[in-house]
C-alpha cells in the first residue's frame, strides 16, 4: 500500500484554536483507521484557552481508533495551555482504546505551561489509557515544561497506558527541567503511567533530570513509572532520577520511582536509580523514589535499586521509600539488591522511612535478597520508624 503523509503546522501565535491532524472517533464519524502512513503535527507560539466546559485540541486526536504500520509524530514548542471550569485541552497525542501496531508514536514538548484549574484536563503527553499496543515504539519527551493542576483537575504531560494491552512494544519518557504541582485532589502525570496493564516483552524506561514535584491537599504526582496491579512479564522497566525533588503534604502521594504495587512480576527486570534526591512528606503523605511491590506475586524476576545522595526527611505520620518494599509480596526464584550510599533518613512523629528492603509479611522462597549501606545516617524520633537495611518483621 502507498504510503499517505498528512502533515498540519502552527507557526505563528494563536488562541483557542482547534487543529484536528486525525478525524476524532466521535460525534459520528465512527472510528478511524491509519494504515502505512505518516501524520506530522507541529504546534510553535501557540496559545489555547478552554474555559465553562469548553474542549480545544491542536494535537492529534485518533480515540478508538486503529494505527497500522504507521508514524504518528507531535511537536509542541513554546505552547501555553489554560484549562478552566469543566473544560479539556489536547495538544498531545491522544488515542485512548486505540489499536496500535507495528507504529511509532513520538510527542514532544519545548517549553510548554500546562494550566488546569477546576476539574479541567489537559493533555500535552501521549495519552492511550485502554488501547492495544503491538510491536510499536512510543517516545515522549519533556523539556522546560510546568504543569500546575488546582481543584480536582488532571494533567498529563507523559505516557499514560492505563489498562492496556502493550505487547512486544518500547515505552520511552524524558523529563529535563519539569516542575509540577498539584493542588487540592488533583492529579498530574509527567512519568509513564502504566495502572492495571498487560506489560508483556516489552521494555518500558523514564528518565527524570532536574525534576521538582510538589503534591498538596490529597494530590498525586507521577514523574517515575507507575503499574500499580498491572501484569508485567518478560518485560524491562528502567527508572532513573537525577536531581530530583519531591514534596507532599496534607494526604498527598508521590512516585517517581518504580510502583508496582498488587502486580504479578514474572520473569522481568525492574531497576531504579536515585542520584542526588531529596524526600519530603508532611502530615499523612506518602513518597516513592524507589522499587515499590507491596502485595505483589514476583516470580523469576531481578530487582535493582541504587541510592547515591539522597535526603529523606518524613513527619507526622508519613511514608517514603527510596529502597525496595515488598511488605506482604509473594517472592519466588528472584532477586531483590539494594545499594545506599551517603543516605539521610530523618523520621519524625509515627512517620516512616525505608531506604533498605523490606520485605515483613513476605513469602520468599529459593530466592537472593542483599543490601549494601555506605555512609548512611538515620534518626528516628517520636514513635517512628526507619529502615535502611534488610526488614523480615519483628
Amino acid at each position: 500500500m502507498k504510503a499517505t503523509t498528512i502533515m498540519t503546522g502552527v507557526a505563528v501565535l494563536m488562541t483557542s484554536v482547534a487543529v484536528y491532524a486525525l478525524p476524532s472517533s466521535h460525534g459520528g464519524g465512527g472510528s478511524t483507521t491509519v494504515e502505512d502512513s505518516k501524520i506530522s503535527n507541529e504546534n510553535t507560539n501557540v496559545r489555547n484557552d478552554a474555559r465553562e466546559n469548553s474542549k480545544i485540541n491542536s494535537g492529534i486526536q485518533a480515540r478508538g481508533s486503529e494505527i497500522r504500520d504507521s508514524k504518528i509524530t507531535n511537536k509542541n514548542t513554546n505552547v501555553r495551555n489554560s484549562a478552566v471550569n469543566n473544560s479539556k485541552i489536547n495538544s498531545g497525542i491522544r488515542e485512548n482504546q486505540a489499536r496500535i501496531e507495528g507504529s511509532k508514536l513520538s510527542n514532544e514538548n519545548t517549553n510548554v505551561i500546562n494550566t488546569a484549574i477546576n476539574n479541567s484536563k489537559i493533555n500535552s503527553g501521549i495519552s492511550a489509557d485502554g488501547a492495544q499496543i503491538k510491536d510499536s515504539k512510543i517516545t515522549n519527551k519533556n523539556t522546560n515544561v510546568r504543569n500546575t493542576a488546582y481543584n480536582n483537575s488532571k494533567i498529563n504531560s507523559g505516557v499514560s497506558v492505563d489498562g492496556a494491552q502493550i505487547r512486544g512494544s518500547k515505552l520511552t519518557n524524558e523529563n529535563t527541567n519539569v516542575t509540577n504541582l498539584a493542588r487540592t485532589n488533583s492529579r498530574i502525570n509527567s512519568g509513564i503511567s502504566a495502572d492495571g496493564a498487560v506489560i508483556k516483552d516489552s521494555k518500558l524506561s523514564n528518565v527524570n533530570t532536574n525534576v521538582q514535584n510538589s503534591a498538596t491537599n490529597n494530590s498525586r504526582v507521577n514523574s517515575g513509572i507507575s503499574a500499580d496491579g498491572a501484569l508485567i512479564k518478560g518485560s524491562k522497566l528502567t527508572n532513573e532520577n537525577t536531581n530530583v525533588t519531591n514534596t507532599a503534604m496534607n494526604n498527598s502521594r508521590i512516585n517517581s520511582g518504580i510502583s508496582a504495587d498488587g502486580a504479578v512480576i514474572k520473569d522481568s527486570k525492574l531497576s531504579n536509580v536515585n542520584n542526588n534526591v531529596q524526600n519530603s512528606a508532611f502530615n499523612n503523605s506518602k513518597i516513592n523514589s524507589g522499587i515499590s511491590a507491596d502485595g505483589a506475586r514476583i516470580r523469576g524476576s531481578k530487582l535493582t535499586n541504587i541510592n547515591d545522595d539522597v535526603q529523606n526527611t518524613a513527619r507526622n505520620n508519613s511514608k517514603i521509600n527510596s529502597g525496595i518494599n515488598a511488605d506482604g509480596a509473594d517472592i519466588k526464584d528472584s532477586k531483590l539488591s539494594n545499594i545506599n550510599a551517603n543516605v539521610r533518613n530523618t523520621a519524625s512523629n509515627n512517620s516512616r522511612i525505608n531506604s533498605g528492603i523490606n520485605v515483613k509479611g513476605a513469602s520468599v522462597k529459593g530466592s537472593k535478597i542483599s543490601n549494601v549501606n555506605t555512609d548512611v545516617r538515620n534518626n528516628a524520633t517520636n514513635n517512628s520508624e526507619i529502615n535502611s537495611g534488610v526488614d523480615l518483621g519483628n
